[in-house]
């Protein structure tokens, strides 16, 4: 599946997802998105669950850059991708 086909599914997750998941995309663990998000890192860690089985069971990274990537085509923001 490509970003398009995506984009339905990532219209649906809440503001809280779509934070975890820009945060992810950055490189970060649960525990300090938690720290950023003032979030438990259990609660993070269901977030991003939550959303990768909404995405079809997508890794940690591929759903994060697919958010980042969606959110960038609708004039959000763009972060790098980690190496």
């Amino acid at each position: 599946m490509n970003e398009e086909d995506y984009s339905d599914r990532l219209e649906r997750l809440s503001a809280r997802k779509g934070d975890c998941l820009r945060e992810a995309a950055k490189g970060l663990s649960s525990k300090e998105i938690g720290r950023a998000l003032n979030l438990s890192p259990h609660t993070v860690n269901n977030h991003i669950l939550e959303t990768r089985q909404i995405l079809g069971n997508v890794s940690r990274w591929k759903a994060a850059q697919l958010f980042v990537d969606w959110e960038a085509g609708k004039g959000g923001r763009l972060y790098p991708p980690i190496r």
